[in-house]
């Protein structure tokens, strides 16, 4: 894992502080959830490495003219593997990571929202951006994203520091790099495959809730929110959740929900989106199987194994119960025993980070 520093990778202490609100914040976020969804293809993450010699090119930033110029400059010239696909066609957020390890051992990062090739998924229109005049140019696009100059010394989290001459910050001072609606980066929440199979996840994790509490009542490690609940008994966007440190698991069957239950009682469980203003639904983050040579050609998937179905042999999800179509991974997802969460008190910083950021301390 990237980023030493970085909040996602600090293990949290044994007597971490809760937060006064902690058992009304728990209990509300256990209650309003149905279904546990592991994101393994819709809404997935591909993490895709490159190097000093991949070829660049440049990435169209489809919003207006004239706004994120710092982005459009740091995505004009981008290492691309030529195996790049999104995790299109299906539905969800469409982004991707590409971390490109440099000689000095440095590794430069970028994160998009929203990416498609227009030789691959057809020409782009979007509603959103009517203005925009770069819509219908080939190559590579994306809504948004981030870019890093060296992930080894990134906190997790859009900073100033990370490019060359700053980052773009619209209006009311609000970061508008980054892909979550907290702005922490991707990678470094993201379950990765070789973890999943080694049931080894060294790093907190991310979770998406349905009706997050309104986005003027964030938190760090979050610089932002997308929240639109009143409830003041609902969960704020970077509220950190986790275990006890005497949680043993032992009622959690399935080996996979384990490790990450592990994750979360040593690492953490970041608040960093919504799911949607409706619905039971929340979601953990994974590493899409693999970057082809076309977006509709996927193979093996590992997530599935061999046999391409979850509880089969060699398959890092496995069910109870026969899977739905709709919500195939839910059974396990609900393994987590959300009830027994603890959110951690706003004053929490590990040692290796700062105790303020580009948002609220």
């Amino acid at each position: 894992m990237l980023s030493p520093a970085a909040i996602w990778n600090q293990q949290l202490p044994g007597d971490v502080p809760l937060d006064p609100n902690s058992a009304t914040y728990v209990a509300t976020l256990a209650g309003g959830i149905k279904n546990l969804n592991f994101l393994y293809r819709d809404s997935s993450i591909p993490v895709v490495w490159a190097s000093e010699t991949t070829p660049r090119q440049k990435v169209w930033v489809d919003v207006k003219d004239g706004t994120r110029p710092k982005l459009k400059g740091a995505f004009a010239s981008v290492p691309l593997p030529s195996n790049l696909r999104p995790p299109g066609p299906f539905p969800g957020d469409n982004a991707v990571c590409i971390c490109c390890r440099k000689s000095d051992g440095s590794v430069e990062y970028f994160e998009f929202f929203g990416m498609r090739q227009t030789t691959v998924d057809g020409v782009r229109t979007s509603a959103e951006v009517p203005e925009c005049s770069t819509l219908t140019e080939p190559g590579w696009h994306c809504l948004g994203g981030a870019a890093v100059k060296n992930l080894n010394l990134s906190p997790g989290y859009v900073t100033q520091e990370d490019w060359p001459g700053g980052v773009d910050v619209g209006g009311g001072g609000n970061v508008t790099w980054g892909c979550s609606a907290s702005k922490t980066l991707l990678y470094h929440h993201t379950i990765k495959i070789d973890e999943a199979q080694r049931l080894h996840i060294p790093h907190a994790l991310r979770l998406a809730i349905p009706k997050v509490l309104h986005r003027s009542e964030y938190r760090w490690p979050a610089l932002g929110s997308d929240g639109t609940s009143t409830d003041p008994s609902k969960p704020p966007t970077g509220a950190i959740l986790t275990f006890n440190a005497s949680e043993t698991f032992s009622d959690v069957s399935d080996p996979f929900v384990e490790a990450v239950c592990r994750a979360i009682r040593d690492y953490g469980l970041i608040l960093t989106d919504s799911t949607s203003t409706e619905g039971t639904n929340a979601a953990l983050k994974c590493e899409t199987q693999a970057t082809v040579t076309s977006s509709e050609a996927w193979g093996t998937d590992a997530w599935k194994g061999p046999e391409n179905k979850i509880g089969s042999p060699g398959a890092i999800l496995w069910e109870g119960n026969e899977a739905t179509p709709a919500n195939e991974t839910a059974a396990i997802g609900n393994q987590i025993p959300l009830s027994r969460l603890k959110v951690v008190a706003t004053s929490y910083r590990p040692a290796s980070v700062g105790a303020g950021n580009l948002g609220k301390g």
